[in-house]
């Protein structure tokens, strides 16, 4: 157990701590003990707390009156409207004193249950699951590694992203090679698995965060083993994960910007990647799916759900579309240049039919496809000195 306190809070090398976040369901407790236990889970002491009330640094003594930590605890959520719960915070620290050695004690929490029900507890330093637990005549929980996502990934209303390995190999920029026993497209193991504790799946989708190479900040510090020779930084975490789908729903907005979250989250199920990491969907490790940027674009040109797209307030229809197009324009002059180009940004050089249509201050452009093959198209129309983007797609 040691180990684990080992850099708990790098920003303070005399600092040491270990926390507990408790959830619970209103009138299932009053009040609780804090047992302390020594290396051969023998107690030395306890401290009790009841609900409603809030302690900072408060000394833990052993039976010979020596310290043995501090803790500051928060019992004063005793129901929390949004989760019908109440909530415990405890710290268990040594107040930045080095003589104080938390990790020589084993920590739990006893409480006094007055009904059946519902308490869940995070621990920021837990007992691994293979550590076998104590036989000294009292019933231990052995906690487990489900409901870790944690906040702000447990809010309603927002997208939560899991991670992936996407590259396991580089060359840095001193010529070293860099191999590790990652698997590319399984899931990091750093990357929190669901549930909500209200039982809603989470993550939503999972994108690739480990590892991710991109621009290094002139002031980020020094970490040769990860830094390219084109000074390109290695970086892992789900906060790697979380741009790529933000990037995505950017995309999804500029071809419909009226997309409200529900709308997004059908998207990405949609369009989600499944392979044999991922496993049977959707499940709380990958949500659902891996992120598929090409095919949840794909969707909102195509989807039946979509009959038009709108972009910088021009708006084309029918999508998809087979015969022709219409593009409303707010204003349009019959002037005004148009060009296409297919997905892949080539400008597509063949002669198309289209047609003004003017009538009062509402403008039309009626484009011909027949000679267009079945695909995805973007396109502008230069009007004097303003731009209209347009996309669609043409299926046979």
């Amino acid at each position: 157990v040691c180990d684990y306190f080992e850099g708990f809070c790098p920003d303070d090398p005399n600092y040491y701590m270990t926390a507990a976040d408790v959830w619970y369901e209103t009138g299932l407790t009053d009040s609780l003990y804090l047992v302390c236990y020594n290396e051969t889970f023998t107690p030395i002491n306890m401290m009790g707390f009841k609900l409603g009330s809030a302690v900072q640094n408060k000394v833990f003594l052993n039976q010979d009156g020596d310290t043995v930590a501090f803790i500051t605890a928060d019992m004063t959520t005793t129901n929390s409207s949004a989760h019908n719960a109440g909530n415990i915070m405890f710290q268990i620290h040594n107040n930045g004193n080095p003589e104080v050695q938390l990790y020589n004690y084993m920590w739990s929490y006893r409480f006094n249950i007055k009904k059946s029900g519902r308490i869940d507890m995070w621990a920021g330093i837990p007992i691994p699951e293979q550590y076998p637990l104590p036989d000294v005549g009292i019933k231990f929980i052995q906690g487990n590694n489900r409901m870790l996502v944690g906040s702000p990934g447990t809010a309603d209303s927002l997208v939560c992203v899991g991670s992936f390995v996407s590259k396991n190999s580089w060359k840095d920029k001193n010529d070293k090679e860099h191999d590790n026993d990652w698997i590319i497209g399984s899931y990091s193991t750093f990357s929190s698995k669901g549930p909500s504790r209200d039982g809603r799946m989470l993550p939503h989708i999972s994108a690739p965060g480990q590892t991710i190479f991109s621009v290094k900040s002139k002031d980020a510090q020094e970490e040769s083993e990860v830094t390219l020779a084109n000074g390109y930084w290695g970086m892992n975490g789900t906060s790697m994960a979380t741009p790529h789908v933000t990037g995505a729903i950017a995309l999804m907005l500029q071809v419909n910007p009226k997309l409200g979250y529900s709308d997004i989250i059908k998207v990405l199920k949609t369009s989600a990647k499944t392979d044999n990491y991922t496993g049977t969907q959707p499940n709380n490790t990958y949500g659902y799916g891996k992120l598929n940027v090409q095919a949840a674009i794909n969707y909102l040109l195509t989807g039946s759900d979509v009959k038009y797209v709108e972009i910088n307030n021009s708006k084309v229809y029918p999508i998809p579309a087979k015969d022709r197009i219409l593009i409303d324009i707010p204003e349009l002059t019959e002037n005004s240049t148009i060009k296409l180009f297919d997905n892949d940004g080539r400008e597509i050089s063949k002669s198309y039919k289209y047609n003004y249509i003017i009538s009062g201050e509402n403008s039309k452009v009626e484009l011909d496809l027949n000679n267009l093959k079945s695909g995805v198209y973007n396109g502008y129309i230069q009007n004097e000195d303003k731009q209209y983007k347009f996309r669609f797609v043409v299926r046979e």
